[in-house]
């Protein structure tokens, strides 16, 4: 949680207060590159690991209710470090080696298309293909995870309103 909490916080710095003095100053990409450069990247990497982490924390409560003894083993005190390295590295993977969205006043939004209000990009030129693959993934395998633990939660309450039938009967 501590993890999330960096991530969301680098998330809320690129875009809020980044984002707030670019809108403020009319800037563009042309008017401070190398910082809308880093804070994009910044936003994007932050985005994607936090997007991750929220993944795990619900792959854990999944197995943390289905059984205690396996979760006991994929999330213990030593190997949740190699969780959190794992994530860390995929956050520097994206910091460093994905095309990052630019900040653009006039959209008000970090964009794809450095030119964005200028000239349209109707050839489809500007795409970031991770960040695509990234949220359709997030958005599947959120599904899945969710689907999952309601499932296994479900199962879990009907087996105990059973177990308290039974022992009611008896009483």
């Amino acid at each position: 949680m501590f993890t999330l909490g960096v991530y969301h916080l680098s998330s809320l710095m690129t875009t809020g207060i980044f984002s707030a003095f670019f809108y403020i100053r009319g800037a563009v990409f042309c008017s401070y590159p190398s910082f809308v450069f880093i804070s994009g990247a910044f936003d994007l990497a932050s985005w994607c690991a936090g997007s991750t982490t929220n993944i795990l924390i619900t792959v854990n409560r999944c197995v943390m209710m289905y059984n205690t003894n396996l979760n006991n083993i994929l999330f213990n005190s030593k190997t949740i470090y190699i969780w959190i390295l794992l994530i860390e590295l995929y956050h520097l993977g994206v910091l460093f080696f994905v095309q990052p969205p630019l900040f653009n006043s006039l959209e008000m939004t970090y964009v794809v298309n450095p030119h964005s209000g200028y000239y349209a990009d109707t050839d489809g030129i500007y795409h970031i293909v991770w960040a695509s693959v990234h949220n359709c993934t997030d958005f599947a395998v959120s599904i899945v995870a969710v689907s999952t633990f309601l499932i296994v939660y479900h199962r879990k309450k009907n087996r105990l309103a059973e177990k308290n039938a039974v022992f009611d009967r008896q009483g």
